[in-house]
């Protein structure tokens, strides 16, 4: 009955932790809704650090004005500033079969961004 009642929880929490978005390692977890205010490309992974920001394969190249879901946000201190990745959930201005999940580049902290963020 005891191994039951652990294999039953055990399978609970599995199910429960699949259902949750996948945030990479060290993102800082967001609910908004994101406008892009330059074309930017969604990537297959965020930079290790600031001298490689064009690491991973582009996805999609997303246009101006397109709004996109954001799940998460990485950032990297750099020479010219912070740089922030954005963690694409989707977009749902594109078809569901071409949902996109990767990241963004929002540019600079403190500077004109390349996306703007309305939290949800």
């Amino acid at each position: 009955m005891k191994r039951l009642i652990l294999t039953s929880l055990a399978l609970a929490s599995l199910c429960a932790y699949a259902q949750q978005p996948q945030l990479n390692k060290g993102t800082i977890p967001l609910e908004a809704e994101g406008r892009i205010t330059l074309p930017t490309e969604v990537r297959a992974a965020p930079p290790h650090g600031p001298f490689n920001l064009l690491i991973g394969k582009t996805l999609k190249n997303v246009e101006t004005g397109s709004t996109v879901s954001i799940v998460g946000k990485k950032t990297y201190s750099g020479f010219s500033g912070t740089h922030v990745w954005y963690q694409v959930e989707s977009t749902p201005d594109s078809p569901a079969t071409q949902a996109v999940s990767g990241w963004i580049y929002g540019g600079i902290e403190g500077k004109d961004p390349d996306i703007q963020l309305e939290m949800k």
